[in-house]
């Protein structure tokens, strides 16, 4: 179920989110997706075969805007089994770290999502429900963001804002490790990050076996910045280097004996290219990815490869494979079977770009909905009451529209999983939270 869901998230995020330089101003889409349920084992037939009818019977259309650090994305679902036919409207709108929710079936009630509570939620939502949510906080940006805003405070004397040349001694170079491995532990966001990702042990493991190179293999770290090149040397080897030339960009970085990693990114002819190769103790990963930053009458095409083995990922690996075009107008995605090539989950639909209005200057003040992310039990129960009749109304609409063996089916995956019991539970106040 994580492999699944990890899947389908990163196919929808690369359709929506993949084409961001083509969204200066904004884009309405049109878009149908098709999951071929035997190709997921019998395992999963029944969710499958459920969200198969219901995909089939679906169509999401709308229009998302971005710009100056904001987005807003306005849709629609349209649920129809040729009879009868329910429509169900949301907004999700904001900045990096916070997001305002509206929904027909919310009512008048807006929420709030705090972006650095996500991955928190998504924990909990993992250990007490056995929902993925976690590996779902992972793919928002703000979460990285959170994670890693101590650490490149600490890293800041390796990315000089200025041109020139310093020199850290072994000493400056020990407090900085010390302080990534205070970090790990101390740094909540950080640690809850390592955590979920599988990365703690590794972290520390670095960072201690930093502390067994010798003196004269590294005295000190000479840190260079020439217009956007930027190098890391010590001594007698290089450990990073970046380099960028026009619309290209390289860069390799290299511990002996403990890691290597080179990456390369282009952007030529509407087509942003580039792959990365990381060797690590704990986790190797090759990566390759091709996608076009505009829409053009020719045809342009959608790749993307991700093979990665650890230890510390869900069944010591994760292995992606997603293929597309675009011509125009049109746009057709296919999640790929990594092995076999078969189609697990297809998209096809329409992308066409708008100038819209100046999205507004909003600040983090300006979101004032229920934050969804730390209700408690009274608050759950206040925010089930105020979105009860909207929210069963929009359900009943959809249910009566949607094909009845899926909705069955889906019933009876979440009565097996214990969802019906916890809402019902939540509703009439009997949760013990």
């Amino acid at each position: 179920m994580r492999n699944l869901f990890r899947r389908v998230t990163a196919l929808t995020l690369l359709l929506l989110l993949g084409l961001t330089p083509a969204l200066a101003q904004g884009i309405r889409f049109d878009l149908r997706a098709e999951l071929n349920s035997p190709a997921y084992g019998e395992e999963l037939q029944q969710l499958t075969n459920a969200l198969s009818q219901l995909l089939d019977a679906s169509i999401l259309r709308g229009s998302l805007v971005t710009g100056r650090g904001a987005f807003s994305l306005d849709a629609e679902l349209l649920l129809t089994d040729g009879t009868a036919a329910a429509s169900t409207t949301f907004q999700v709108y904001g900045i990096n770290s916070h997001w305002g929710v509206r929904s027909s079936l919310l009512g008048q009630t807006e929420l709030m999502v705090n972006c650095a509570s996500l991955l928190p939620f998504g924990v909990k939502a993992r250990d007490y429900l056995g929902l993925p949510l976690d590996t779902a906080a992972l793919l928002v940006p703000y979460t990285h963001v959170d994670a890693f805003a101590q650490v490149m405070w600490l890293l800041a004397p390796l990315f000089p804002s200025e041109d020139g040349k310093t020199v850290l001694t072994r000493t400056e170079v020990d407090t900085i490790v010390t302080g990534m491995e205070r970090l790990c532990d101390e740094d909540p966001a950080l640690n809850r990050y390592l955590e979920v990702t599988g990365l703690y042990r590794t972290a520390k493991y670095y960072c201690q076996r930093y502390f067994d190179l010798p003196e004269w293999l590294f005295s000190s770290l000479t840190v260079k910045r020439d217009g956007r090149n930027l190098t890391w040397s010590s001594g007698i080897f290089t450990i990073f280097k970046l380099r960028v030339k026009e619309d290209q960009l390289t860069a390799a970085f290299s511990l002996p004996t403990l890691a290597n990693m080179e990456a390369s990114l282009a952007h030529k002819d509407g087509q942003l290219t580039g792959s990365v190769d990381l060797s690590m103790d704990s986790l190797s990963a090759d990566i390759d990815f091709s996608l076009p930053t505009r829409l053009t009458a020719s045809a342009a095409s959608f790749s993307l490869t991700v093979d990665a083995a650890s230890p510390l990922l869900p069944e010591e690996g994760m292995r992606l494979r997603v293929t597309g075009n675009i011509q125009g107008n049109a746009v057709t995605l296919h999640l790929l079977q990594p092995d076999t090539g078969v189609q697990l989950l297809n998209v096809t639909g329409t992308l066409i770009p708008f100038d819209a209005d100046p999205l507004p200057d909003w600040t983090p003040g300006d979101f004032t909905g229920v934050n969804i992310l730390s209700v408690n039990g009274d608050s759950l129960q206040e925010l089930l009451h105020d979105v009860k009749w909207p929210l069963l109304t929009g359900l009943f609409d959809l249910v009566a529209a949607a094909p009845a063996q899926a909705v069955q089916q889906l019933m009876d995956y979440a009565e097996d999983a214990g969802l019906i019991d916890l809402i019902t539970a939540a509703m009439d106040g009997s949760y013990d939270y």
